[in-house]
């Protein structure tokens, strides 16, 4: 099973949109249903680059930003604190799109000590990993990303 979805992100409306309203969202796209999101922060961004988070993913809805009014219901009902619904909504109408899009609507992230990086190009370094340029909906399991946590698994 594939859980956790990693994206390239570089835009600094979408930093901020991760990192102030723990909000990712993306062109309309119906297909996966990941449990958690990392964002992979690449060298145009101006962060440090590689996987420095882990946000479980708290409800995934498609619409239109100019629909907002008619989705706040259901934003509410993802969690019971007031706050957060409130900065998922204020993120849905930071520099919105006016055209359907898909928002995950996170938890507050998990930050790892140290950044997690793209598979190198050594043979077998890409398997069931992340390449040079992240494919949309590229989603791994648990186990995979703990294999390329630093220091977390002793090496054969």
């Amino acid at each position: 099973m594939k859980e956790i979805l990693i994206q390239d992100v570089h835009l600094e409306n979408e930093i901020i949109r991760f990192e102030k309203f723990n909000l990712y969202q993306r062109d309309a796209i119906k297909s996966i249903r990941p449990l958690y999101f990392c964002p992979y922060f690449t060298e145009k961004a101006a962060r440090e680059k590689g996987i420095l988070y882990i946000s479980q993913i708290v409800g995934i809805l498609i619409f239109n930003s100019s629909n907002l009014d008619d989705n706040i219901e259901k934003i509410k009902s993802l969690t019971k604190n007031q706050e957060q619904s409130d900065n998922w909504i204020a993120g849905v109408k930071f520099n919105s799109v006016p055209e359907d899009r898909t928002y995950y609507f996170l938890d507050s992230p998990l930050k790892f000590s140290k950044p997690i990086y793209k598979a190198d190009g050594k043979e077998e370094s890409g398997k069931n990993w992340i390449l040079k340029n992240i494919t949309k909906n590229r989603c791994v399991s648990f186990l995979d990303l703990l294999r390329h946590i630093p220091n977390l698994i002793e090496k054969d």
